[in-house]
């Protein structure tokens, strides 16, 4: 399964679990005490909220974003169709 990642800073982390366990109809997957991750059933997302420090350019933003697949041999499979499509490697 492929998923897209999201990984987004909030000023208030509690009360951002407590907004996406209520959208997503499911609690997190994963609790640690500065980050929390959502894989909800409906959809293939990863999203990863943790929480924005003080001193950072925006409190709230996004972190980085991603695609997320099963094991490294699957991004070597998916490496190998886009490159027999002849499409170059994008500059991260």
């Amino acid at each position: 399964m492929i998923r897209v990642h999201i990984h987004l800073k909030v000023e208030d982390l509690d009360a951002s679990r407590v907004f996406y366990k209520a959208f997503f109809g499911a609690p997190p997957v994963k609790v640690k005490p500065d980050q929390i991750k959502f894989r909800p059933p409906s959809a293939p997302l990863n999203l990863t909220i943790s929480q924005a420090h003080r001193g950072e350019p925006s409190a709230s933003a996004v972190n980085h974003l991603g695609i997320e697949v099963e094991s490294r041999v699957a991004v070597e499979e998916h490496m190998r169709r886009v490159k027999s499509a002849g499409i170059r490697r994008a500059s991260s």
